[in-house]
């Protein structure tokens, strides 16, 4: 259901509170058995990313998910990377609704421009090159179904 979610959707927001220096284990399922990467199913989309905590590690978490939105071939447009301590002052949480929204406003508009990052897009390049299509290769038959994908998306043609 929430590929179907994702293919349809503008743009996509990305959230993990941090537990271990990491993204949660809900998100790290869904980043697993999502598939994500091998089927590129954030290309070409809007994204943003958010990572919380309140202790350390709130930077690792963000660049799991920033890694993911690239390798996957979205666009990430901003990330949002908060220390959320218990009992925060109104200060903080002025400042943090300040950035979310500044983020969200950035988000929108490359939605509706459709911005692209040159060096997004050459490290997805590389990534999807050298590392996904040499494993999708090996696979053969058994992963029809992605190339199929990338055909649908027009990213299979400028694979070298």
């Amino acid at each position: 259901m929430y590929v179907r979610c994702i293919a349809e959707a503008d743009g996509i927001i990305l959230g993990t509170p941090t537990y271990a220096s990491n993204v949660s284990g809900l998100m790290k399922d869904f980043i697993d058995r999502g598939h994500l990467v091998i089927e590129q199913l954030l290309h070409g989309k809007s994204c943003v990313t958010v990572a919380t905590g309140e202790n350390y590690g709130n930077k690792d978490a963000a660049k799991v998910l920033k890694n993911l939105v690239i390798y996957s071939g979205g666009k990430l447009c901003g990330s949002i990377v908060f220390k959320a301590p218990f009992n925060s002052s109104d200060f903080e949480r002025e400042k943090r609704d300040i950035k979310c929204l500044k983020v969200a406003r950035k988000m929108i508009r490359d939605m509706h421009s459709e911005k692209v990052y040159p060096m997004q897009s050459l490290i997805h390049f590389v990534v999807l090159n050298i590392g996904i299509r040499s494993f999708v290769r090996k696979k053969g038959k058994l992963y029809q179904g992605v190339i199929d994908k990338w055909t649908k998306l027009g990213i299979y043609g400028w694979i070298i």
